[in-house]
């Protein structure tokens, strides 16, 4: 029974940042817009956040679609399948780690 108040406090919160995120999204399309990078990353990390929040709300079919225009602003694909997002997750990984590598070794010595 202790986990009850907990579980609606979280909805509680979710709603709260959903309604704010769509106060941000009538905001955002009221202002003209600039095709750049920034813009474009600003956009994204709204999407985002909004999937997010839809997602631990329990919407999943809105979290995907909110994800999916995140990732396509930023010029990436959603994995279509459980083994494309297995390998995805992979090569990230494979990926951050040389990232660590080369940049521990670039360090100073007495820095490490």
């Amino acid at each position: 029974m202790g986990s009850a108040p907990t579980l609606t406090c979280s909805l509680c919160a979710c709603a709260k940042a959903l309604m704010k995120l769509n106060e941000a999204e009538v905001l955002r399309n009221s202002l003209e817009k600039k095709a750049n990078v920034i813009a474009r990353f600003e956009e994204a990390t709204f999407f985002s956040l909004k999937g997010e929040v839809c997602w631990r709300m329990g919407h999943v079919k809105l979290a995907k679609k909110m994800l999916r225009e995140a990732l396509s602003l930023l010029g990436r694909q959603f994995p279509r399948t459980s083994m494309g997002a297995f390998v995805k997750s992979q090569v990230e990984k494979l990926l951050y780690a040389t990232y660590v590598a080369r940049r521990a070794s670039s360090l100073p010595q007495e820095a490490r």
